[in-house]
């Protein structure tokens, strides 16, 4: 709970809570936004400093950016390489039913703020200026679709399983890794999220996340 809100909370806030407080908010996050808005009560914000989780209405937030993300935006900003990226390949074996796909990914997508989140070079809020996340109410990116040719994928269809070294090999390899390592202009408003549904086989799928 001390990790999550030390996360969650703002990390200037000084509230005392009760036994009362802590049941009558359950989750870290309950808990934090709790302490948050107390604080905000009892220290209006001045300015140059920043207001936590600003509603900018119709289920849009603002929030300041961490220590690690200041220093991603900062790498984007100067080098835009893929270091920090963390692309993850989910293998689907059977018939695939990919509206149903891209429902379950919406409800996904709708559940985590982070997957929502595009960064404001230069947010100006309550007096504070510089750079911060913003997260969308609703979005969701459309699965992008490529047929990977029978010649390039045949060893990892007969692989069975999702075995990396058969998947990272070769001329499939380099197209799993080519989108994979696909830029994101976040400094253009664009979000850190992709969704690419390579085709191996009528019923062999890999999902790009």
């Amino acid at each position: 709970i001390e990790s999550a809100l030390n996360y969650e909370a703002s990390p200037h806030a000084h509230v005392t809570l009760t036994i009362r407080d802590i049941f009558e908010n359950a989750t870290p996050r309950q808990l934090a936004n709790y302490i948050n808005a107390v604080d905000a009560a009892a220290h209006p914000v001045k300015t140059g400093t920043w207001p936590y989780d600003v509603d900018l209405g119709e289920g849009q937030l603002l929030h300041p950016l961490s220590i690690g993300q200041l220093r991603v935006w900062q790498m984007v900003l100067t080098d835009n390489d893929p270091t920090a990226h963390c692309p993850h390949w989910f293998r689907f074996d059977g018939p695939l039913d990919e509206q149903r796909l891209q429902l379950a990914m919406k409800q996904i997508f709708a559940r985590h703020e982070i997957l929502r989140t595009v960064f404001e070079r230069d947010a100006d809020v309550a007096g504070f200026k510089g750079p911060a996340m913003r997260v969308l109410p609703e979005w969701c990116p459309e699965i992008e679709k490529v047929d990977v040719p029978t010649e390039i994928a045949s060893k990892a269809v007969s692989a069975g399983t999702f075995d990396w070294a058969s998947h990272s090999e070769g001329a499939l390899g380099e197209l799993l890794r080519f989108h994979g390592n696909r830029l994101f202009a976040l400094p253009e408003g664009e979000t850190g999220c992709r969704l690419v549904l390579f085709r191996l086989a009528e019923d062999v799928h890999v999902l790009l996340f």
